[in-house]
């Protein structure tokens, strides 16, 4: 009968554990989903956010080559 406890004990453990090390995996996925918070319609979607990436590094960019230019002319 102890033994039999035991294993039982020993089971559950196993299966915690498991579902332990598997808890920032499975955090990661549903936020990568979108699934931890509630999501507004102000937030926007994935594609409006990459589109307004991209604009900000391209103004980086010319705002970069303007400088060099600058700093050419300057010498």
């Amino acid at each position: 009968m102890m033994l039999n406890k035991a294993t039982s004990i020993e089971h559950r453990y196993e299966q915690l554990k498991s579902q332990i090390d598997s808890l920032p995996q499975t955090t990661l996925h549903k936020a990568f989903k979108g699934e931890l918070v509630e999501q507004l319609d102000s937030d926007g979607s994935a594609v409006e956010l990459l589109k307004e990436i991209e604009e900000m590094k391209a103004k980086s960019k010319l705002k970069s080559k303007s400088k060099n230019i600058r700093s050419v002319q300057v010498r």
